[in-house]
This record gives structure tokens, C-alpha cells and sequence, in this order.
């Protein structure tokens, strides 16, 4: 029966299914992937010769194939599998079970079956939570172990111990649902999947889930028919669905008269996932969620003097850039949060951002940077140049092509004056992409062994590797990036720098908030948003040759401003001088008369070939 199985690729080409990557097809069923993004959602398992559709959600082995493809049972598309490949009698209908007509006869059926497995206990729920939720497994007729949870009589969910394989019976039901009304004043987790729910349950909290994100409703038209006096925390999956299914299920509920809090899943794609990759910590935040405070606790007064203390601390206190016209538009400098800097190509961005680090390195504070399109080699090069032009008094210096080219006399002594910034700055370069769960990881690394807050820079968003197939366009892929890039921020009280390309419709002008239109949902999850420009844009729109012209000055005229900014003046602008052979910015009177009057002092000339 296994080499039948085999046979399902030749089905999956019969269809007319077509592969788009490696073992993911459009479905033959649904459609999914025949679409303009042309992404399908039909995948093949080689390892277990099954497939599902994430799109229409059907999935099985050959029978299961057959059977959707000829309108039949799953056992009658095995039967015709077994005669077109094997070369074999049928088996006897009466030694394999028919269709299932209901999930009380599925249950009944393959508890009669039931056998041993550890397939619940590496989900990690305890041999009590197993036996209170009746999860048992059971080998089906082809020989698999499945794994069985009793949602309720008329709703029972069947998954494969390996593989992906899925199989739900009946209507999609709230799991769960008694702790809803039965959690004696405890707080109840809303969660999405079943596993969620048994994660809590395993460390003693209360939780029920709505199988779907599709099924919030449900519980909305649950709590409107009986109410519960339990307050409500939502903790659904970290995910594009799932995010914005809380939004919607939070809206919902203040409708109703509830107020729910969310448990925040920051590293982790879903509870389940969090309860197994680091217990304790997942205890500690349920314990914190679920804490009953007094309101009286709350009152600001209480807190009064402990946030004094932390302003007189200089915990709120922003940190210089080095650049007395940007801390000026800052207000003082960087701040806790997410920066986003943006700049068309070629405008110099990436150097602002560099010399921003250095600056910080220099006064011995440590800087993740997270070089997604340079090379360590490039941007050390960029760092010589611009310690040559420094050393020599502003008056001379060397390009990064120069030192390339080996045409370097003081090599030594500049080398000596960078290594102190070079000390500082902690450079992970992946050209291949890095994904934003990965940056996470290597910044929770370094604070555990370092034990202090480094400052982390992007270079840049666009370059974020997503590998989820579920966010399929740039901008759902931009989004994710960038929230979890401020979560990180949050939970660190850090401060995270992202560069961001903006779209091709802002050429020649000055940036602004439409720029990022073209870029996910940045203006709504930065804290702080800053706009690099040609200062010649300030006053009119440039063509491409005015552009051009710009761009070969030496120095090149630029302008900063601060397009969005916690308790910071919008709009708020700063000039600069990008000395771009030298990969160096300077800064200029910030009034733009004196500006104007300054220009005259300097010699603008096309840089020499």
C-alpha cells in the first residue's frame, strides 16, 4: 500500500496542478495560486507522500486526493489508486471503515483504536492535562498514528503525529468554552488553537480557543447571548491573521461593554511555540497577565515619585547622534523606540547612519549593526575614508576606492585612530537576507551575555528576509518586519534604527509621509520618522538632470526632517553637508538664510574621475 502512495505526484501532474517552487503547486481543488501574485498554496510532503492546501484546507494522501478529484469517499479513492498502480485486488469494503457520517462516530471509532504515542507529550502537556481533555492517538487503516482532540461532541480535530496532515469533523466549535464562566474571577486567555489552550491549562491558567480566526464571531455572538464577569485576554497567534483578528475581536468586544489586554507572543509565532521553547518565561508573563491588582494601585499618584527618580536618573534622557543640527530637530538626540531614516537612492542614507554609529562607538557604546546589502569590508572602507579626511584636518583625504586600490601612505595611523570605533561596532553582514526573527535572536543574544542594551541598526528594512508564505507581497512582508522591529524596541527600552527605500513617486522632491506609502504601514509603527533630501529640493521640484548635477557636488547639500516624531515638532528640518568622496556628513546653520549666505564659502565642484 505504500508504493500506491507513492504515486501521488502522478495525480498532483494529472490534475493540471501547476509547480510554481519546490513542492508547492496551484491547487487543483481551489484554484489557489492561479491568482496575479501567483503564490499557491498547495504543498507536497515528500516525507509522508500526503499534501494540503492551506487555501481550501483539504489535505490526505492518495485516497484522499482521488476522493476529492472524483467526488467519492477517501477509501474509494484508495481503491482506485491500488487498481491503477498496484495491480491488486481491492480489499473487502467490510475490513475498512466507511465514510465518517458524524465526529461521534469518528471518535468512537478511533478510540477503539488507541495507541501509544509521544506525540502529545512533545507538545509538552502533562500526562494530567492529556487525561482532563481525553487526547489519545490511534493507527489509522493505512497504518499512520493519528493524534485525536475532543473539542466537543459534534467537533473533533484529527492531526498527523508527522507530516502536516489535517482533518477536522464537524462545525468549528469554541474549545474549551466552560472556561469561560467557570474561571471563579481569574482572568481566560482567547487563543486560536487548541494546543494554545492546553499550554495554559498546563500551567494552571484559563483559556479557550476559537479554532479559526474566521470563528471570532462565534464568540462575540457566545458573550452577547451570556455574558461572563471574567476579564478577557486575548492571545492569538503572532501572525498576520492573527493580529489582525485581535484588532478586530478588541473592537468587537468594547462594543459589548468588555475591555480586553493582550499577551504578547514578541519572539514567538504562537503560544504553544512559546510554552515549549522557554517555560519559564512563559509562566512569568501568565502569572503577570493574570495578576488581580487593585484599581486603587493604578492611580497615578502612587507612581508619582518612582518616575520622578527615573527622569532624574536620566532614564528619558535622549542620546546626542553626534550632529548638532539632528539632536536639535530632536530635540536632544535619539530616543527609545523604532527610527525609520528614508532617502531615495544614492542620497547617502546608509553613510548618515554609519556615522551616527561611529559617533556612538566612539564614546564607547556598543552598536548592532545589521548590514543586509554592504559588506563588512565596504563599510570599513567607508570608515577609513572618513577617519583620513578627519586626521588630515578637513582639508584632504581618501575615497573607499582609494583604499581598494592600495593608494594609501598613513595607512598605520589611520588604522590606529579607527580601531577605538571599530571596538564598538558589532557588524553581522547577510546578503542572502536575514530574517527579522533571526536579528531578534542575535540581539537577545548579546544582551543575556552582555547584560546591557546595545543600540541596533537595520540596513535596511527592504533587505528583511520573510520566508512565511503566508505574507506574500513586499508590503505585508514590510509590516511584519517593522512590528516586530518596534517590539523589540519596547520590550528592551531600546533604541532600533531602520533604513528604508521609499517609493519611485517622491524622485526629485522633498520626502515626505507619501513617500512610505509604498513601504507597508511605517508611518504607523515608527516612533520616529526622518526624511533625507537634496536641500535644492526644499524650494522646487528637480528633474533627473538636476538631480544628477546635485548628486557629483563635493560636497553634496542635503536636508533632514523629521516627518513624525514623539512629542517632536513636525516638519522640523536640519541642513547638512555630505561630503560623499569622504563618506561624511557635517553639519550647517540650521536657518536657511544663514544657509544660503554659508553656500558662498564653499566650493561646489563635480567630483573628479
Amino acid at each position: 500500500m505504500a508504493d500506491v502512495k507513492d504515486f501521488l505526484l502522478n495525480e498532483i501532474a494529472e490534475s493540471g496542478a501547476i509547480k510554481q517552487r519546490e513542492n508547492q503547486y496551484t491547487c487543483p481543488f481551489c484554484n489557489s495560486g492561479k491568482g496575479e501574485n501567483g503564490t499557491g498554496a498547495f504543498t507536497y510532503y515528500d516525507d509522508t507522500k500526503k499534501f494540503y492546501c492551506f487555501a481550501c484546507q483539504r489535505g490526505g494522501d492518495i485516497g484522499d486526493f482521488l476522493g476529492y478529484k472524483n467526488n467519492v469517499t477517501a477509501w474509494e479513492g484508495l481503491q482506485m489508486a491500488m487498481r491503477k498502480y498496484a495491480n491488486v485486488q481491492p480489499i473487502k469494503k467490510e475490513n475498512a471503515h466507511t465514510e465518517i457520517e458524524s465526529p461521534v462516530q469518528f471518535y468512537n471509532r478511533s478510540n477503539q483504536n488507541k495507541t501509544e504515542s509521544d506525540y502529545f507529550y512533545k507538545r509538552g502537556f502533562s500526562e494530567k492535562t492529556i487525561n482532563d481533555f481525553n487526547l489519545y492517538c490511534y493507527k489509522n487503516e493505512y497504518g499512520y498514528i493519528q493524534a485525536v482532540i475532543p473539542v466537543t461532541k459534534n467537533y473533533v480535530i484529527e492531526r498527523g503525529t508527522v507530516g502536516n496532515y489535517k482533518r477536522n469533523y464537524g462545525t468549528p466549535e469554541i474549545f474549551n468554552l466552560s472556561d469561560l464562566y467557570n474561571a471563579e474571577n481569574q482572568p481566560v486567555f482567547i487563543c486560536e488553537g487548541w494546543a494554545d489552550v492546553l499550554s495554559f491549562y498546563d500551567v494552571g491558567a484559563y483559556a479557550i480557543s476559537i479554532n479559526s480566526t474566521n470563528n471570532y464571531k462565534k464568540l462575540i455572538d457566545q458573550l452577547q447571548n451570556k455574558p461572563t464577569k471574567n476579564k478577557i485576554i486575548l492571545a492569538l497567534d503572532n501572525d498576520k491573521n492573527g493580529i489582525e483578528t485581535t484588532e478586530k475581536l478588541k473592537a468587537e468586544l468594547l462594543k459589548i461593554g468588555y475591555t480586553p489586554s493582550i499577551f504578547t507572543i514578541t519572539n514567538y509565532n504562537d503560544v504553544n511555540e512559546f510554552f515549549l521553547s522557554d517555560k519559564n518565561n512563559f509562566i512569568k508573563q501568565v502569572d503577570e497577565s493574570t495578576a488581580q491588582k487593585n484599581y486603587d494601585d493604578n492611580y497615578l499618584i502612587n507612581d508619582i515619585d518612582n518616575i520622578l527618580n527615573e527622569i532624574k536618573e536620566g532614564k528619558y534622557k535622549p542620546l546626542s547622534t553626534g550632529l548638532t543640527g539632528i539632536d536639535n530637530i530632536l530635540n536632544g538626540g535619539l530616543y527609545t523606540g523604532l527610527t525609520v531614516i528614508g532617502a531615495e537612492s544614492q542620497m547617502g542614507k546608509s553613510t548618515l547612519v554609519m556615522n551616527i554609529a561611529e559617533n556612538l562607538a566612539e564614546r564607547g557604546i556598543d552598536i548592532l549593526y545589521f548590514s543586509l546589502e554592504m559588506s563588512k569590508s565596504q563599510l570599513l572602507m567607508r570608515g577609513l575614508s572618513k577617519q583620513s579626511y578627519l586626521l588630515s584636518g578637513k582639508k584632504y583625504g581618501y575615497s573607499s576606492a582609494d583604499f581598494k586600490n592600495q593608494k594609501i601612505e598613513n595607512l598605520n595611523q589611520i588604522l590606529e585612530s579607527y580601531k577605538k570605533i571599530a571596538s564598538h561596532l558589532i557588524i553581522f553582514e547577510n546578503h542572502n537576507g536575514m530574517t527579522v526573527d533571526q536579528i531578534t535572536q542575535k540581539v537577545n543574544e548579546y544582551i543575556q551575555e552582555k547584560n546591557k542594551i546595545p543600540i541596533v541598526i537595520v540596513d535596511y528594512l527592504q533587505y528583511i528576509y520573510d520566508p512565511d508564505p503566508r505574507r506574500v507581497t513586499d508590503m505585508q512582508q514590510i509590516d511584519y518586519s517593522t512590528m516586530k522591529l518596534k517590539s523589540l524596541a519596547i520590550k528592551n527600552d531600546m533604541i532600533v534604527i531602520a533604513i528604508s527605500s521609499l517609493n519611485r513617486a517622491s524622485y526629485g522632491q522633498m520626502v515626505d509621509m507619501n513617500a512610505f506609502r509604498g513601504s507597508g504601514k511605517i508611518e504607523y509603527t515608527a516612533d520616529f520618522i526622518l526624511g533625507l533630501s537634496l536641500a535644492e529640493s526644499k524650494t522646487k521640484t528637480l528633474d533627473k538632470t538636476q538631480v544628477d548635477q546635485e548628486l557629483q557636488k563635493q560636497p553634496r547639500q542635503m536636508i533632514l526632517q523629521v516627518l513624525k516624531g514623539r512629542d517632536i515638532e513636525n516638519r522640523k528640518d536640519t541642513l547638512l553637508f555630505y561630503h560623499s568622496r569622504y563618506n561624511y556628513f557635517t553639519d550647517v546653520k540650521t536657518n536657511w538664510n544663514e544657509y544660503k549666505e554659508q553656500q558662498k564659502s564653499y566650493s561646489f565642484q563635480p567630483i573628479k574621475k
